[in-house]
């Protein structure tokens, strides 16, 4: 981004596994605008504020459309971002999900923006016989409020042959 003497920008970075209870954090810059170089910064980092502020929810819930098993393993709300770790299972044959978003999330009011997503990365896959298994992380932003709980109902975007969301194709996740 473009500011009145200069450029700001922001790097996020969500590892696959959880970072140490504390790390030094190296940061190397090699340009500044038109001069190259080779600064070096060295951070000090703790989770310990974080990890208190963080609440973590395993609630490995699965629902299946036709030979399709979408499985929510993990959530996470800190105050920075929400994660969710979700598993997709489905025939070798199948097309990838195009977006990575089987699913929509409402809250407990029924509101569906109150965790808007960022990004959904892979974060590992294999393939057994005739199946293939996907795991992935979707990012989001953290709500002001914390809901109740989330319902999480089949994308119909996703799958058009289910464009009636009925009750069988939904996991309900109570946060508390």
């Amino acid at each position: 981004k473009r500011i009145e003497n200069g450029n700001v920008g922001l790097v996020e970075i969500y590892p696959r596994e959880d970072l140490p209870e504390t790390f030094d954090l190296q940061i190397v810059i090699r340009q500044i605008d038109n001069q190259r170089g080779k600064w070096s910064l060295t951070v000090p980092v703790s989770r310990q504020y974080t990890d208190a502020a963080t609440k973590t929810v395993l609630p490995m819930k699965t629902v299946t459309v036709g030979q399709t098993t979408i499985t929510v393993k993990k959530i996470q709300i800190a105050p920075s971002s929400t994660t969710v770790d979700w598993e997709l299972n489905q025939p070798i044959t199948a097309l990838d999900i195009p977006g990575g978003m089987p699913f929509i999330i409402e809250d407990d009011k029924g509101d569906q923006c109150v965790f808007r997503p960022l990004s959904t990365s892979p974060l590992d896959h294999q393939g057994e016989g005739d199946m293939k298994t996907w795991a992935y992380r979707t990012v989001y932003v953290t709500p002001e409020s914390i809901p109740e709980y989330l319902l999480l109902k089949i994308n119909p975007a996703v799958f058009p042959e289910y464009n009636q969301i009925d009750s069988q194709l939904q996991i309900k996740i109570f946060l508390d």
